[in-house]
């Protein structure tokens, strides 16, 4: 079952991530790239999916922990091959859309700061992304970052939008 609309724009080929979504044909700044759905499910459900499908699904809220995406094999689509970078092109709008924070030409990987959907430790991984500014590590915490803060405003998941609210009236 297919849970994510891809841009027709986009198609999945081997990097040396894998695979990874790349631009067939120049994206404008601000382009829906991607929708996101699948089933939602509490970090328990999480922690019992088979280890091949763990690492495809978002986080979607916190208190509960709520993420989205694929529980089974059966339910992975090219949708889900949106490689991280600490250096971006692409973030969110709202909790499922994926849209592009820059024009991204021909050839080019989509990626995106695992950050920006992240605020525990499930995800935690070393970082390969090879960029200049590469933390090294991706981390459930790297939210609080002032840098990242302002680096993706207005690209990140609301609930994480909502967390940088309330610190700032503490």
């Amino acid at each position: 079952m297919n849970f994510i609309w891809v841009n027709p724009k986009l198609a999945v080929a081997e990097c040396e991530l894998g695979k990874g979504q790349f631009v067939t044909q120049d994206v404008a700044s601000g382009e829906l790239l991607a929708v996101f759905g699948g089933r939602v499910m509490t970090l328990e459900e999480f922690n019992l999916l088979p280890p091949e499908v763990q690492h495809f699904p978002y986080q979607i809220s916190e208190n509960p922990d709520l993420l989205f995406g694929p529980m089974q094999a059966e339910d992975m689509s090219d949708g889900e091959f949106f490689n991280h970078s600490c250096n971006p092109n692409a973030g969110f709008r709202g909790t499922q859309q994926l849209v592009a924070m820059k024009a991204i030409a021909a050839g080019e990987r989509v990626t995106f700061d695992y950050a920006t959907c992240m605020t525990c430790d499930f995800g935690n991984m070393p970082c390969a992304c090879g960029e200049d500014e590469c933390r090294g590590f991706i981390s459930g915490d790297d939210w609080k970052i002032p840098g990242l803060q302002q680096k993706y405003a207005g690209y990140w998941q609301p609930y994480i939008q909502e967390k940088f609210i309330a610190q700032r009236m503490t």
